[in-house]
């Protein structure tokens, strides 16, 4: 990628990896998994690094290790993981923005910053 037009011109296929736009906001061992929750939700991120006194990454908590946790532990939650989606509002109808694999990149961040979303 040596130029912006060229970057922009690129196939999503290309670069449907790359997080280099990723916020980077660490957690420490002794916060929660709440603290995570809270973290991904608000800033709109996927992954949370976990970082020791240092400042070095020990560790990266994904959405999906956090789900895995929630399923483990999930006699400790009471009744809402076994509530309907409906009740919880998790099935409500919104809208979906969507680009091809073959689209270029510029559509995707076009989209994802028009409709004020964090992925295409």
């Amino acid at each position: 990628f040596h130029h912006e037009h060229d970057l922009m011109a690129t196939p999503l296929q290309d670069v449907h990896d790359a997080d280099f736009w990723a916020k980077f906001i660490p957690l420490h061992p002794d916060e929660t998994m709440l603290d995570a929750m809270l973290v991904m939700g608000y800033a709109g991120v996927h992954r949370v690094p976990v970082v020791d006194a240092q400042g070095t990454i020990v560790n990266i908590i994904t959405q999906s290790a956090i789900v895995e946790q929630i399923a483990k532990h999930s006699n400790q939650f009471g009744d809402i993981v076994s509530k309907p989606l409906d009740v919880l509002g998790l099935s409500d109808h919104r809208d979906c923005f969507t680009v091809t694999i073959d689209s270029p990149l510029r559509d995707a961040i076009k989209a994802i910053s028009e409709h004020k979303i964090s992925a295409v």
